[in-house]
């Protein structure tokens, strides 16, 4: 069980989970509020891990505000802006016809 964020950060930069990081979304509607929160914060580092993450904040039940740094702004002397982000997972609705 993941239980520290540097845990968060190791698992978010690991590369078996290359072709698995779509799985994560199946735990974004999980009856444990805990799972869901791992799983989102999970998914937002390994989706933005070529960048650094300077804040990962999960807001009740389904939504995580983020922000980062570019990770590689090409110049050394360069310094790349603070982006800020939002995920929010909004339930589905299927439509029959």
């Amino acid at each position: 069980m993941l239980s520290e964020t540097s845990d968060l950060e190791a698992l978010s930069k690991g590369a078996s989970l290359a072709t698995g990081v779509e799985l994560l979304s199946s735990l974004f509607t999980d009856a444990d509020a805990t799972v869901r929160a791992k799983a989102l914060e999970a998914y937002v580092r390994r989706v933005y891990r070529a960048h650094t993450m300077t804040e990962v904040e999960v807001k009740g039940d389904a939504v995580v505000s983020f922000a980062f740094k570019y990770g590689d702004v090409g110049n050394a002397d360069a310094v790349s802006p603070l982006r800020r982000g939002r995920l929010e997972v909004l339930p589905s609705t299927v439509m029959m016809h």
